[in-house]
């Protein structure tokens, strides 16, 4: 009976992590940023999109992973964090602007897809990315970011938290190699 249990509860652990997220790239991402004579300290964000894509109800909540998500990944990298929203911001500061443009996306939460499983569909982005240093304004490249999930995996299904995870980590990887 204790076994049953140990099993069970190892079954419930593994269904409620989900899977990670794998980060598709179209064009040739391995090209080389260019970079610049000192390595940035700090990292500041942009979030922005199309006006059908601000205007969607989940705009917010998607916005609110990209800050959450950003700001552990530039934590671990030790990395300053400034989310600027859609906002430009003080060009005169020393950082690497990322501005993430997001041309589609539908956003799945972990509750809605535990509560109503494959009824709530695909989780998906394709964003692209152009990287900046500031204050020079000098553009640094650009990187093209696409992640899907299938409803067919359910709960083990990486869901949008997921997939803005992996992507602000490639982000934040790509940021601290300059």
């Amino acid at each position: 009976m204790i076994r049953a249990l140990r099993l069970l509860s190892i079954a419930l652990v593994i269904a409620l992590t989900g899977c990670a997220a794998s980060v598709n790239h179209s064009g040739n991402q391995e090209s080389i940023l260019q970079t610049t004579a000192t390595a940035p300290t700090k990292l500041v964000m942009t979030v922005s999109g199309s006006p059908a894509m601000e205007a969607s109800d989940d705009w917010v909540a998607f916005c609110e992973e990209w800050q959450t998500s950003m700001t552990a990944a530039t934590a671990a990298a030790k990395l300053d964090f400034v989310y600027a929203g859609n906002k430009n911001t003080n060009l005169a500061d020393a950082a690497r602007l990322v501005q993430v443009k997001v041309n589609d996306f539908r956003y799945v939460s972990q509750a809605k897809r535990y509560g109503l499983g494959v009824l709530t569909g695909n989780a998906f982005m394709d964003v692209d990315v152009d990287f900046t240093d500031l204050p020079s304004a000098q553009k640094l490249g650009s990187r093209k970011f696409a992640t899907s999930s299938s409803a067919w995996q359910g709960v083990f299904a990486a869901m949008t938290p997921k997939q803005v995870e992996a992507v602000s980590a490639e982000i934040v990887r790509t940021v601290a190699k300059k």
